[in-house]
């Protein structure tokens, strides 16, 4: 049989959503904030991060440069005076021109600082010429030794008299050029003298005005004659300064000048330079004071220097305030090794 009246059944509507419907205004401010307040924390600890680096990475080169100009300095400082086997040999001669010359005064003293006073004044005092823009807030060092890195020459026959050639053995390394100043020595003499020519085996020392160098040898004479095995080597005279830099903007580095020949920067973020000498005062080879250029009395007292170094290295990351100078202080002491060991 068939129902005449069948029930009607009912299904629910399936919901349509409307394809445009989206978050309210309020979620998505909410939102948009927690997501800068996220990404202003990632910029905060990149910023700082970075800052760090930076900071790190200039303190690091700050206290290599410190250590480098010590290192530098102090070499030429243990070489100042040498004079051979013995302090002070029996005779000392120089035949250079102009011998009192600060570039070729060797028989004064080899070691010597200068104190600045006042714009323009130095104690001991200074001719201008040497004062090489120098800044006030340096000191001025003076230093007279060999030359680093060459091996002496000797002599291969003796001289029979002060005017001979000096006759070195052939295929000794060549360590001179005309124009240098160089000293023959052995335990009991000295000389200075400008080398007018060198072969393979002879070096001269004529009268001799060597323009390349503005010295030369007054006289050809040494009133002295050395015998096999003396030996010859370069000379020089050295200045450490600091003064305005040259390769940036700002800053002062330290300056180095060898003789007559243009000042080198050598070492950049160099603020400073303190000097202390330290002196013997009763010849036992001990030093008893620690004193400023201007109070020394006697150059040749002079055992030790003590040098303080100001260097400093620009913070660029420091924000609107601008950058602000990263400072560090460096110390040593070093010895004049030839005053010091020699007899």
């Amino acid at each position: 049989m068939f129902d005449l009246h069948p029930r009607k059944v009912f299904y629910a509507r399936p919901r349509k959503f409307s394809l445009n419907a989206g978050n309210s205004m309020v979620e998505i401010l909410v939102a948009l904030a927690v997501s800068l307040l996220l990404l202003g924390g990632v910029v905060t600890v990149f910023a700082s991060s970075k800052v760090s680096y930076e900071s790190a990475e200039k303190s690091s080169l700050a206290q290599a440069n410190g250590r480098r100009a010590l290192d530098i300095m102090a070499r030429d400082i243990r070489a100042a005076g040498f004079s051979g086997c013995v302090r002070d040999p029996p005779y000392s001669v120089s035949t250079l021109n102009t011998p009192q010359e600060l570039e070729r005064d060797f028989l004064s003293t080899s070691i010597q600082g200068y104190e600045y006073v006042n714009t323009g004044m130095w104690a001991p005092s200074i001719h201008s010429d040497h004062m090489l823009k120098a800044s006030n807030t340096s000191n001025i060092l003076l230093l007279r030794g060999p030359r680093p890195g060459f091996e002496p020459l000797s002599l291969s026959e003796p001289m029979v008299t002060g005017t001979d050639d000096l006759v070195i053995k052939q295929g000794s390394r060549r360590s001179l050029s005309p124009a240098d100043i160089a000293m023959a020595y052995n335990c009991e003499a000295r000389a200075f003298f400008s080398v007018t020519s060198i072969t393979d085996t002879v070096i001269s020392h004529m009268v001799d005005e060597a323009p390349q160098s503005q010295t030369g040898n007054s006289s050809d004479d040494f009133g002295y004659v050395f015998g096999v095995g003396a030996q010859i080597i370069p000379v020089q005279t050295v200045l450490y300064f600091v003064r305005p830099s040259e390769t940036s903007m700002n800053g002062t580095s330290l300056w180095r000048r060898t003789d007559t020949n243009e000042p080198i920067e050598i070492i950049p973020g160099i603020e400073s330079m303190t000097l202390r000498f330290g002196i013997d005062l009763d010849g036992n080879t001990i030093v008893d004071q620690y004193s400023a250029a201007s109070a020394v009395r006697d150059w040749n007292e002079v055992y030790t220097v003590e040098i303080e170094l100001i260097v400093t290295s620009v913070d660029e990351a420091t924000g609107p305030a601008g950058p602000t100078p990263f400072r560090s202080t460096f110390s040593t002491i070093v010895g004049l090794r030839n005053r010091m060991h020699a007899g």
